[in-house]
């Protein structure tokens, strides 16, 4: 007979616990933040030849690599959030040491 009451007891414990995460899991989902409404086409300015080669999205960010002749190869970094372009990784000629 003990056992039943503790066994009820710790399931009730349990019941309360669940209904508690729940109800707080409601809740961040209610007062999280929503996604930006879409704000139309996005157009990146590209020289001739240029491609969209790669796109990824990490860190809450949205990678695109460009490919093409000289002058194109790129990565951009985008916040979808705003739409806007954030960053570019560009590749150059490598600078000789001073002597």
């Amino acid at each position: 007979m003990k056992a039943l009451k503790i066994s009820v007891i710790v399931m009730g414990a349990l019941i309360a616990v669940g209904f508690v995460f729940v109800v707080v899991t409601i809740i961040q989902r209610l007062t999280g933040e929503t996604p930006a409404p879409v704000r139309g086409d996005v157009t990146l300015e590209a020289g001739p030849g240029c491609s969209l080669a790669d796109a990824w999205s990490a860190d809450g960010f949205l990678y695109l690599r460009v490919a093409g002749p000289d002058g194109c190869p790129a990565v951009l970094l985008f916040d979808p959030k705003t739409q806007e372009q954030v960053g570019r990784v560009s590749l150059g000629q490598a600078k000789q040491p001073a002597e």
